[in-house]
């Protein structure tokens, strides 16, 4: 009997494991790993976030500089989306800011949503060209990229890539009453 629960546990937990390459991303190491990343994109970025603290007048900020690359990667010709939390841009004392990241990207081309106002979406995450998966602790605030103690991972595997994008794809997006709410 304990060689198969042995076995069971062997090929069940297999399941749940991928090959991957993984750097850790400490505090003052996220924003340059990220911003590489993003900028060597080519052909697909996924951006599901918290919280965008933007701010578009701040144009030497590292959350516009992350914000940039997004652009500069659309202008290449990346499919570029971008999902953030619908709560933390109505109810939260950073009030607006995921509001100002949406109408800026928007504004830019860019597929930029919000979840449904019912659920929070917690997720820090980062998905590149169906690989490179950039996750953790991190939101893009300023505080964030250059104050807190944070730990994110960069992760290289095409196979967490994919279990991620397709559970990002089960997130509700808002309908445009929503976004229509919020102008």
């Amino acid at each position: 009997t304990l060689s198969i629960i042995i076995a069971f546990v062997l090929v069940t937990t297999r399941g749940f494991c991928f090959p991957a390459d993984v750097v850790s991303l400490n505090n003052r190491e996220y924003f340059p790993a990220a911003r590489k990343a993003i900028s060597q994109a080519k052909k697909s970025i996924l951006v599901v976030m918290y919280l965008i603290s933007f701010n578009k007048e701040d144009k030497s900020s590292k959350v516009f500089q992350l914000v940039d690359e997004l652009i500069k990667a659309k202008l290449r010709g990346v499919e570029v989306k971008v999902i953030l939390d619908y709560q933390s841009s109505s109810s939260l004392p950073t009030g607006q800011s995921n509001y100002e990241a949406f109408r800026f990207l928007k504004d830019k081309g860019i597929g930029a949503y919000f979840d449904g106002a019912v659920v929070y979406t917690h997720n820090k995450a980062i998905v590149i060209d169906k690989r490179i998966v950039i996750s953790g602790s991190h939101n893009w605030s300023d505080a964030a990229l250059a104050r807190n103690n944070e730990t994110s991972f960069l992760i290289d595997s095409p196979e967490l890539a994919s279990k991620l994008l397709d559970e990002f794809s089960r997130i509700k997006l808002s309908g445009p009453e929503l976004e229509e709410g919020l102008r």
